[in-house]
């Protein structure tokens, strides 16, 4: 089992740093942050001493391997845009992602869950129909054609609702959607597919035999032995959601991470760009890796199947 832990945390250890230094190459990709910051008419050496105070003077590895040395520290680095530590402008804009991604995986539980129990129940039926495209279509419709179609309904032809911004729960509404759009498919299909498994199960025909109501089997025996699996998957969805809702928070201008991202990638931000990526891949990482280390304390058989 400690072997096991180790290995998992070393693997997780050497997947951080790889994605460290994929992001850091490639937010270079994008140009030159001089460009962003300086007016057109700035003469050479003007442009040369700022490119000396940002570091950008020094060769490539050698911005690598400071880098590299700050992150290991807890170091995000300054942002070039904001004049501001990266970190500190993360836990700035964190509390609004979380809001908007609990907001969102609340919906994709309320409504994905219950869906995927009916079809799981009654499959062949209309609910298990409607399951299914709901399935299908979140996973296949993407989330910005989801975001304008929202905003053209709601905020331009019925003005329910406002199209962007924050101030009010009404902001809230169509951004959670919209993010919870692709969440509610996933758990859909999972609830679906881990209760046929559980109601497929012999102790389930025993229950039958024993004449208990059907809804009791359902809820109480079938539900708790599907529930483990439907908690891992929303689990991950939480994370990758809170981590940066990207395409929803610049649709609907959500001054979130996500958000913060675009700004920093237009701005050809370096720092900004690094530190959301790496808190991304950071948080994502750490909660796959919790998640095997419980899975092995439950079931001692998965670290014999790993070892084989």
């Amino acid at each position: 089992m400690k072997r096991y832990i180790a290995f998992r945390v070393l693997q997780s250890a050497v997947s951080l740093v790889v994605v460290a230094v994929v992001v850091f190459f490639l937010s270079r990709i994008s140009g030159d942050p001089i460009d962003t910051m300086l007016p057109v008419e700035a003469t050479a050496a003007e442009r040369e001493i700022l490119r000396q105070q940002l570091g950008l003077d020094r060769n490539i590895l050698s911005q690598l391997g400071t880098f590299l040395a700050n992150l290991a520290q807890g170091d995000l680095g300054r942002s070039f845009r904001y004049n501001q530590p990266v970190a500190d402008l993360l836990l700035e804009r964190a509390p609004n992602s979380l809001l908007l991604a609990f907001v969102a995986i609340f919906i994709a539980l309320v409504v994905g869950l219950p869906v995927g129990i009916m079809a799981a129940r009654w499959p062949g039926s209309i609910i298990d129909r409607i399951g299914r495209t709901l399935a299908v279509s979140g996973q296949s419709i993407p989330t910005f054609v989801v975001g304008v179609i929202l905003v053209l309904v709601f905020s331009v032809q019925f003005r329910i609702f406002p199209s962007g911004g924050t101030g009010s729960f009404s902001h809230l509404v169509l951004p959670a959607i919209t993010l919870g759009w692709f969440s509610t498919a996933a758990i859909t299909r999972m609830a679906r597919s881990s209760m046929l498994e559980a109601l497929n199960s012999n102790y389930i025909t025993v229950a039958r035999a024993k004449g208990l109501p059907e809804w009791t089997i359902v809820m109480r025996y079938a539900f708790p032995n599907a529930l483990t699996t439907i908690m891992s998957l929303t689990a991950l969805q939480f994370v990758l959601l809170a981590s940066g809702a990207v395409i929803t928070e610049a649709i609907f201008d959500w001054p979130g991470i996500g958000l913060l991202m675009v700004q920093g990638a237009f701005a050809r931000d370096y720092a900004l760009v690094q530190g959301v990526v790496i808190v991304a891949a950071f948080t994502a990482i750490l909660v796959n890796l919790l998640t095997d280390i419980l899975y092995a304390v439950v079931d001692p058989r998965i670290v014999l199947t790993r070892r084989s």
